[in-house]
C-alpha cells in the first residue's frame, strides 16, 4: 500500500470513529469507561480494604490482650495478698487460743510457770533440742522441767540443758541423753523412760510380771525432783520381751506433737 493509500486508510478510519462518538452519547460513553476501570480495580480496592481491616483488629486485640493481662497480673496480686492475710489471721487466732489455754491452766495448776516461745530448732537433729526466748535475767534455771499444751492438757517437753542471759535450750525427751522415771497410769508400774533421737520413747526396766498393756498411758511419778508427778509422756504402742532376759521394754509414743511446739511453759516453783 502506497503513502496515498495509508493516509486514505487513516483518513476514513477517523471519519468512523467520529460518526461513533456522534452517534452514541457522551454520558454513555463516560459511564463505560467508569464502569470498566472500576471493574478492572474492584479487587484491589476489596483486598486493600480487607488489609486495613484486618489491620486495625488486629491492633485492637492486641490492645485487649495487654489490658487482659495486665488486668490478670494484678487479680493474681490480690489473690496471693488475700491468702497471705488469711494465713497470718489463721496464725493469730491459733495463738490466742493456745494463749487462752495458758491462762486456764495458770489458774489451776499448783506451780508458778515462765511461758517461754520456740525461737529455733536445728533441722538436723529435730528430736535432740529446741531453743527459746526466755533466759537467766527471766529465771531461767538449768535442769528446770518443760512442759507444753495440747488442747488444755499438759505433757513433758524435757528439760533446760543450757542457759544464757536472753535464751535458753531445752534437751527433749526424744534425746538419747533423756532419761526420766516414768509411771502406767493405770497400776502405777514403774520404769525408765529413755530418748531413741526419734518420734519413739523406750520405756525400760520393766520386770517380766510387769502388767503394761498397749494404750497404757505412762506419766510422771516425781522420782528425781525434776519433773512433778503425773504430767503425760506418753503411750505405749508395742511390748518388747525375750526370754530369760531379767526385763522386758516397751516402745511409748510421745504424748504430744514435737513438730508444733510453739508456746512451752518452764516449771519453777510451787505456788
Amino acid at each position: 500500500m502506497g503513502k496515498i493509500g495509508k493516509a486514505h486508510f487513516f483518513f476514513f478510519l477517523l471519519l468512523g470513529i467520529s460518526f461513533l462518538f456522534l452517534t452514541f452519547s457522551l454520558q454513555n460513553k463516560i459511564e463505560s469507561f467508569k464502569n470498566f476501570f472500576l471493574y478492572l480495580l474492584s479487587p484491589s480496592t476489596s483486598l486493600a480494604t480487607k488489609i486495613f481491616t484486618q489491620t486495625s483488629d488486629l491492633g485492637k486485640n492486641l490492645l485487649e490482650q495487654v489490658h487482659l493481662n495486665e488486668e490478670n497480673r494484678l487479680l493474681k496480686g490480690r489473690l496471693q495478698e488475700y491468702i497471705h492475710r488469711e494465713t497470718i489471721n489463721k496464725e493469730i487466732l491459733e495463738e490466742n487460743k493456745r494463749l487462752r489455754q495458758l491462762l486456764i491452766y495458770k489458774e489451776k495448776k499448783e506451780y508458778n510457770f515462765i511461758p517461754a516461745h520456740v525461737i529455733g530448732r536445728d533441722p538436723q537433729s529435730w528430736y535432740h533440742s529446741v531453743i527459746i526466748d526466755k533466759g537467766s535475767v527471766d529465771g531461767i534455771k538449768k535442769d528446770l522441767p518443760v512442759i507444753a499444751l495440747d488442747e488444755d492438757k499438759e505433757g513433758v517437753v524435757g528439760r533446760i540443758h543450757e542457759v544464757s542471759l536472753h535464751s535458753s535450750k531445752v534437751l527433749l525427751i526424744t534425746d538419747s541423753l533423756s532419761a526420766v522415771v516414768g509411771s502406767c497410769q493405770r497400776n502405777n508400774v514403774d520404769g525408765l523412760v529413755e530418748g531413741q533421737n526419734k518420734n519413739e520413747l523406750l520405756l525400760k526396766y520393766l520386770f517380766p510380771d510387769a502388767d503394761v498393756r498397749i494404750k497404757d498411758l505412762i506419766v510422771t511419778n516425781g522420782i528425781g525432783g525434776v519433773f512433778p508427778p503425773g504430767l503425760p509422756i506418753g503411750e505405749v504402742i508395742k511390748i518388747e520381751e525375750k526370754k530369760y532376759a531379767p526385763y522386758k521394754q516397751a516402745l511409748v509414743s510421745p504424748y504430744l506433737n514435737f513438730h508444733r511446739l510453739r508456746e512451752l511453759l518452764i516449771l519453777v516453783e510451787r505456788k
